[in-house]
């Protein structure tokens, strides 16, 4: 068997305590011990990072005007500043991930449906897309939200 590129990515903060992040890294750690070559890929407020052999952010500030001024102000659903938020944040991954260059990896291992949903649109078709769900995205916004975590609009 060769050895493969791997990238685990995820639309979360990364490093984070928890046991996402904890999960990443022995996922990392075992392919790697088996000869594998391993980037981790996640959010990290003002851009995405991408630890692996020589250390990257993509800064999403580079994307969040376009996007800003793309997404559509007269459809009710964008008017909400969290859905607004929500789907700027997975297009931002998605650019992020096309800047990446999705062609260098054998496989692509997302850690949650939004990660799963921007790889999905942007990868090559020959390169497989693996999906592990830690947590619901729905009861995470929902628990933001009732403890007023939630992101305020501008």
């Amino acid at each position: 068997m060769r050895n493969l590129k791997v990238l685990l990515v995820t639309i979360f903060m990364i490093p984070h305590v928890g046991g996402l992040w904890k999960y990443m890294l022995q996922v990392k750690q075992g392919l790697e011990a088996l000869g594998h070559q391993v980037d981790m890929m996640g959010d990290g407020i003002d851009c995405f990072y991408i630890y692996g052999e020589d250390n990257r952010k993509v800064l999403k500030s580079h994307f969040k005007p376009m996007l800003e001024y793309k997404l559509p102000t007269t459809s009710p659903i964008f008017t909400d500043h969290w859905v607004r938020y929500a789907e700027s944040e997975r297009l931002s991954l998605e650019l992020s991930l096309t800047y990446l260059g999705l062609e260098q990896y054998d496989v692509i291992h997302a850690q949650d449906v939004l990660a799963a949903a921007a790889a999905s649109r942007v990868k090559p078709a020959r390169i497989p897309l693996v999906t592990s769900i830690h947590a619901s995205v729905a009861f995470t916004i929902r628990d933001m939200l009732q403890t007023d975590q939630g992101i305020k609009p501008s």
